[in-house]
């Protein structure tokens, strides 16, 4: 039986031929269509995740997977002890969307300062006036991002550009090319005081858990903004809330959350101090063919060394 790589309804027909024809003569491609059931054990390689069939592969005792290529940046969705206990290989999605996510957040940001979040409501009751809130710039604000991978740096240098002076965190404070200053994660307490800004890109691992707690926005300058792009279980949400309902933070913008999708009953909807995006922030028109790109080139060399060219992940590290 020949081995197998299993690509998902993500890629389009001249991907699939493209990756039909670099394939090894040993290997051959199948779709959620094509599969067979008797097939499944013969899955070693995996672009993009198809959640239900790796569930099956991984209860499997004969299952030949060994190689698993993600879209996403983030890796706590999956059962990563399972997966580190057959040493499957993992790549990640880092990088592909270091844009959409910095401008995201730059438009969360800028909506918000500049009133345009406000006159949107305005204009939908024919009002002509001033937001009321105090409009602000970029320039001169003190800007903390926790996380210092490639789109904390993107969006760090972005908001360079515009005035502002950041700073970052990260596991152990190293410094990072594009931020002023560094952070360890365990001096998150001393990095949040003082901060205009601080927006959260950190990846999901057990030490980024529930980070943001009642203690931590406490500490945060009064009237200071927050923005979570990075992972929804790194806010406890009823702290967040208390928060800006005492006035400690002015405004709050939520791309991820615990649960997802966001349950229509939940008080974030209509909260006058939050903005809730339905994790659109990594959403690009452009994304799958931008993964199949990283995918091809990962896939040819896994398979002529054995690991992916770039954005191996750590089980250890969470990412």
């Amino acid at each position: 039986m020949k081995k197998i790589v299993y690509i998902t309804k993500r890629f389009n027909q001249q991907q699939k031929e493209e990756l039909m024809t670099s394939l090894p003569t040993d290997y051959i491609l199948k779709t959620p269509t094509t599969l067979l059931n008797e097939e499944k054990k013969d899955v070693t390689i995996m672009l993009d995740v198809d959640q239900k069939l790796l569930n099956e592969l991984l209860e499997l005792p004969e299952s030949k997977l060994n190689f698993i290529q993600l879209i996403s940046t983030g890796i706590d969705y999956l059962p990563l002890d399972k997966l580190a206990e057959k040493n499957i290989i993992l790549a990640n999605g880092r990088g592909l969307q270091k844009n959409s996510v910095s401008e995201t957040v730059l438009g969360m940001l800028l909506s918000y300062q500049r009133g345009i979040l406000e006159s949107s409501k305005q204009q939908e009751k024919h009002l002509w006036q001033h937001p009321k809130g105090q409009m602000t710039t970029m320039v001169n604000k003190k800007i903390l991002i926790t996380g210092t991978g490639i789109i904390p740096q993107q969006l760090a240098k972005i908001l360079s550009l515009l005035g502002a002076e950041i700073s970052g965190v990260n596991t152990t404070g190293h410094l990072v090319e594009n931020f002023s200053a560094t952070y360890s994660l365990e001096n998150l307490p001393k990095a949040v005081k003082n901060q205009d800004i601080v927006i959260n890109l950190l990846p999901g691992t057990p030490a980024t858990d529930q980070i943001f707690t009642e203690e931590i926005f406490s500490l945060m300058k009064t009237g200071s903004i927050f923005v979570n792009v990075g992972r929804g279980n790194a806010v406890i949400l009823k702290d967040l809330v208390a928060a800006l309902d005492a006035g400690q933070l002015s405004f709050a913008a939520l791309d991820v959350f615990p649960k997802e999708p966001l349950v229509n009953t939940s008080v974030l909807w209509t909260h006058p101090k939050i903005l809730v995006t339905s994790h659109i922030a990594g959403l690009t028109e452009d994304l799958n063919d931008r993964f199949f790109d990283l995918a091809a080139e990962n896939l040819q060399y896994y398979l002529e060394n054995g690991l992916p060219k770039i954005n191996l992940v750590s089980y250890d590290k969470g990412y």
